[in-house]
């Protein structure tokens, strides 16, 4: 299972490393990545999660009322 989270200025995000606990806590195979991008690469960067076929995506401000 692929997870992630998209958004602006999110390196400090406990994102991750929660959601990864939580994997291993229910015995889940998959990861969970934080994708720190500027608004210029959000098309690509969800296009590209498509074809890797991440299974969901968290968004974040500033992109959720674009997503």
């Amino acid at each position: 299972m692929k997870l992630g989270l998209l958004g602006e200025n999110i390196a400090h995000s406990l994102s991750q490393k929660l959601h990864q606990a939580a994997l291993t806590h229910y015995g889940m195979q998959g990861e969970y990545e934080v994708f720190d991008i500027e608004r210029v690469q959000l098309a690509d960067m969800l296009e590209r999660c498509f074809q890797e076929g991440f299974t969901g995506l968290n968004v974040t401000a500033p992109y959720k009322e674009i997503v």
